[in-house]
């Protein structure tokens, strides 16, 4: 038996861009529907007026308070549905506290200790990331406090990367015994793949988040390209739910907004490279759904992009904001018919690297391992 504790929004595939209902899904799929039960942490109605009112009033004041209020309240629940249990394993994504956090297991991108960390030392990025936003009235470090005494007592932490991985070893001080690499899986019909003839005249560009996402630093370098070649290449920018203002008055460059992921398919079968230089990327999973759909990548040299690409093998890594430079690797690439066959040959190796069973999968391993029977 596996117990599986979230939060749902409404949509329960939408969570978290799908992921804790890919776990859940597929551990169902591999040990059986009613071996792996589905602990919803449900707030009362009374519960999330409180947590309104005072999130309200802590931000009239300037302070970040990075959810520490929204699990305190959930603390004392959390310990109760642990308490319940006996030697289950369970799997959590996000660290509620409790006495009883020997069975658990946290599955995550990003650490609380690495964003406090790169708030502390100013980071550029920081502002990206989640929990970041920089307040001298931040109670990040509070957060950050809570987070490291639930790596100390839970049974063990699932990570999505590797950079992540080794991040908590060395910098935060986790056991390396306790810390595993289990990976993310993709929500993308790979079905639908269809390598039609390309022009290899065709960029993609995805990400909600425009600027962490690198978006202004893609159409600097497409318009340095349309102006040594007008009109021979196009930009497909999707992601944001507005246009924004760098795209506007651009030739060759079509928004598309935020689409769906059954739309998305469309422009990963139209296009020829996949390009998202973000600042910061926990995982990036779209950089996998790229590479399914046969899209050689560029990524920035970073985080778990440089996991995704293989510099020279399926795209190219950038280690700096240079527009000449950026165009220049993107022209490459649209015409390197080499690196596109490298890429599609390995079709089938990323459908079964980046899926939800394969993370499932690990996560059983890692289980038994510890000397859990399921």
């Amino acid at each position: 038996m596996i117990d599986v504790y979230t939060k749902w929004e409404e949509d329960k595939r939408n969570t978290w861009s799908g992921t804790p209902w890919g776990i859940l899904s597929s551990l169902k799929n591999i040990c059986g529907k009613d071996n792996v039960q589905d602990k919803e942490i449900a707030e009362g109605k009374i519960v999330k007026l409180i947590i309104k009112v005072i999130s309200h009033i802590i931000k009239i004041f300037g302070i970040n308070e990075c959810e520490v209020i929204e699990h305190r309240l959930d603390d004392r629940k959390m310990d109760r549905q642990l308490a319940k249990g006996d030697d289950t394993p369970s799997i959590m994504f996000s660290e509620y506290m409790s006495e009883n956090l020997s069975n658990s297991y946290l599955y995550i991108d990003c650490s609380v200790d690495f964003v406090y960390r790169c708030q502390k030392h100013e980071k550029s990025f920081v502002k990206y990331m989640p929990l970041g936003k920089t307040s001298k009235k931040s109670l990040i470090n509070v957060r950050k406090d809570r987070a490291e005494k639930f790596y100390n007592n839970c049974k063990g932490i699932l990570t999505m990367s590797r950079w992540l991985q080794g991040d908590l070893i060395k910098n935060t001080g986790v056991d390396k015994k306790k810390v595993h690499c289990v990976g993310g899986g993709c929500n993308i019909d790979y079905t639908k793949v269809d390598d039609v003839d390309k022009e290899s005249n065709k960029i993609l560009f995805v990400g909600k988040d425009f600027e962490r996402k690198g978006g202004q630093l893609v159409v600097r370098a497409y318009e340095i390209i349309n102006k040594k070649y007008p009109g021979k290449y196009k930009l497909y920018i999707a992601g944001p739910a507005e246009m924004p203002t760098e795209i506007k008055g651009v030739s060759g460059i079509e928004f598309l907004g935020c689409i769906s992921t059954e739309e998305l398919v469309k422009y990963y079968n139209l296009c020829d490279i996949f390009v998202m230089p973000s600042y910061f990327e926990a995982y990036g999973i779209v950089f996998a759904e790229a590479l399914i759909y046969g899209l050689p990548c560029i990524g920035r040299n970073v985080f778990a992009m440089k996991e995704f690409i293989k510099d020279g093998k399926n795209g190219y890594l950038i280690n700096e904001d240079n527009d000449e430079y950026l165009a220049d690797k993107m022209l490459q690439l649209l015409n390197n018919d080499e690196i596109k066959e490298y890429v599609k040959s390995k079709r089938q190796q990323y459908i079964k690297e980046y899926s939800w069973n394969s993370v499932a999968e690990k996560i059983i391993k890692v289980m038994k391992n510890d000397g859990y029977k399921l």
